[in-house]
């Protein structure tokens, strides 16, 4: 695959290194999994993008809630994988909308009240999956205290996903932030309300 370098990397040389550019002189191979710079476009999706929209955004009965400025929300949402196929499945994804002000004063109070509302607004979520974004990991929320704090409130599991975009060159940090809170804190806590001999539990 050939392209042209984008308009908005032209300032910044140090991303040329992770795009493939026509050049009929040189064979030109781009730099993987590296980090890249980011702003207007980055080269490859972060890692909120891979825990968020590949693992846990797919999980039909749970609410989705990033805690993080809108854009992140509206990215994660805009590029969704598969069609919804129920009321809640897909068709929601809530966000704190954290702005400057919430990096000064922190954004605990917001993601607290917006667990609560979108657990009023969809009571039949069984679960809220609560996704930290680049801010949240700069500002220090204490997402884990929240989430327990609003989990004794509302009665269902609220579950934090610490996959700050910035922690991993790519999405793949992302995959492996959701499945291994998604066992740590899901798999193994409860059992069907009726078993079979011939019963198989498949994960993935």
């Amino acid at each position: 695959m050939t392209t042209i370098l984008p308009e908005c990397d032209i300032p910044i040389p140090q991303r040329k290194p992770h795009i493939v550019c026509h050049d009929p002189e040189n064979m030109v191979l781009p730099m993987c999994n590296v980090q890249t710079v980011p702003g207007d476009m980055t080269e490859r999706g972060c890692t909120f993008a891979g825990c968020r929209g590949v693992v846990g955004g797919p999980v039909k009965d749970a609410i989705q809630l990033v805690h993080g400025p809108i854009g992140c929300a509206y990215y994660t949402w805009g590029t969704r994988r598969n069609l919804s196929d129920t009321k809640l499945h897909r068709k929601y994804c809530f966000s704190t909308d954290l702005t400057e002000e919430s990096v000064i004063y922190g954004g605990a109070k917001k993601l607290l009240n917006s667990i609560i509302e979108s657990h009023e607004l969809f009571p039949e979520g069984k679960a809220v999956f609560v996704y930290s974004t680049c801010v949240v990991g700069l500002i220090g929320d204490d997402t884990e205290a929240i989430c327990k704090q609003a989990q004794e409130k509302i009665g269902i599991p609220v579950i934090p996903f610490h996959c700050e975009g910035f922690r991993g060159v790519s999405q793949s940090l992302g995959h492996h932030i959701a499945n291994r809170t998604l066992f740590e804190k899901v798999v193994g806590t409860a059992e069907p309300d009726e078993t079979t001999p011939y019963d198989m539990c498949i994960v993935g």
